[in-house]
């Protein structure tokens, strides 16, 4: 059984938020002598009722979910939380940068309000804290390849050619390695770039041209090719 305090800014101290017709209060000092915490709690009595400990189930531990970092705003940071130790099923909870938390937006939809909060140890393990509410909505089934990163490919592993009509920057030649001996190529449709040879087996595998001069690089999808590399021929390409 637990009495719970929350933490005011401004004053620096814990006060139980149960007790509203008196102020009961709570105050964490540190030892000078070996460095131990210690609280000290005010001479008022509680007057209401201890209740029963459920922040150990409110815990989420580091090995049950993982943070998906995004650099931008139109795709934010998301927490996976599986449902279990084969985490074959996971929650995907998004950012929100204005409450410091993580929200479930299928729950969201549904017009229930489940939050999780980012929390470090002081050993430096993070921790997930369920705030309120459990999910109404259906877990997903997890896959790894939907939550990596985007890979980078650096200005050195492509070249840019003509097409057949002779309109230049239409033709990208992505190396596989460093010898630079074996290639994808891929073709502009709108913005992306599109691997011809696995459209033809219709899988759809891109690649997005960003930035400008030497800071060009590709931005690859996630989905791997299904067609055979090709022997790479610079005579066979016009710049």
């Amino acid at each position: 059984m637990i009495y719970e305090y929350n933490y005011h800014t401004s004053q620096k101290i814990f006060i139980c938020s149960n007790c509203k017709n008196r102020r009961v209060t709570a105050k964490i000092h540190v030892d000078e002598k070996n460095g131990e915490k210690f609280i000290e709690i005010s001479k008022n009595e509680h007057i209401c009722e201890p209740k029963k400990d459920e922040f150990p189930a409110r815990v989420i531990n580091h090995s049950n979910f993982m943070i998906v970092d995004r650099e931008d705003k139109t795709n934010p940071a998301k927490a996976i939380v599986f449902t279990s130790n084969e985490k074959e099923l996971c929650y995907e909870l998004s950012y929100s940068s204005s409450q410091n938390l993580f929200e479930c937006m299928q729950c969201k939809k549904l017009k229930k309000c489940v939050n999780v909060k980012l929390y470090t140890k002081e050993n430096g393990e993070k921790y997930l804290l369920k705030l309120k509410n459990d999910h109404i909505c259906e877990p997903k089934k997890y896959d790894l390849q939907n939550f990596e990163k985007a890979k980078i490919a650096p200005k050195s592993m492509f070249e840019l050619y003509q097409n057949r009509k002779g309109a230049a920057n239409k033709k990208l030649v992505v190396f596989t390695s460093e010898k630079k001996d074996l290639i994808y190529e891929y073709y502009l449709d709108r913005n992306l770039y599109c691997c011809l040879e696995c459209r033809r087996l219709r899988k759809c595998v891109t690649a997005k041209l960003n930035g400008e001069n030497e800071d060009k690089h590709l931005e690859l999808s996630k989905t791997e090719h299904i067609c055979k590399p090709k022997k790479y021929n610079q005579k066979n390409f016009k710049k």
